[in-house]
């Protein structure tokens, strides 16, 4: 007898061998690997860089506002850190043109003064470049965040 049998994937399969479950879609594989893993830290199975990787292209397909909304819920039910700043990077590129979107997101994704920086630092991750126009305007917006205490607090 076989408990919870469920529909496989052909040829498919987990990170350890096994056969892959059918069904999820590209939005339901990122909000699982977005809400279940600490970002850049490796899990048994598979090492920091390629999890970022994998959220960074399926964070690509999908809609601005789809991973707009998922940066948000793990920045502010979830208290996650460095995943909503690497969705919100994305965002940058995906979100082109949609500038209020992409500055909302930045405000609400930054709460403490040294997310200021982070951010700019897994923008940079790559190579260092011009950051985008919906990038500085949320920056400043957060920036009005916090008072002259918090700043100092992360002044290094």
């Amino acid at each position: 007898m076989k408990l919870n049998p469920g529909k496989r994937r052909k040829g498919e399969k987990t990170h350890e061998g096994g056969p892959a479950v059918r069904g999820l879609s590209d939005e339901q594989r990122l909000r699982r690997s977005v809400l279940s893993c600490m970002l850049w830290e490796d899990e048994f199975y598979e090492d920091g860089e390629t999890i970022s990787a994998r959220i960074t292209a399926l964070a690509a397909k999908l809609e601005p506002e789809v991973v707009a909304r998922l940066a948000i819920e793990a920045r502010t039910k979830m208290n996650l850190r460095h995943v909503p700043l690497l969705l919100a990077t994305v965002l940058a590129k995906t979100g082109a043109g949609r500038e209020k979107l992409v500055a909302d997101t930045v405000v609400e994704v930054i709460q403490r003064a040294d997310e200021l920086a982070e951010l700019i630092a897994v923008y940079w991750r790559n190579g260092k470049r011009p950051l985008p126009g919906q990038f500085k305007k949320g920056l400043a917006r957060a920036f009005d965040k916090f008072d002259a205490y918090e700043l100092a607090k992360y002044d290094r």
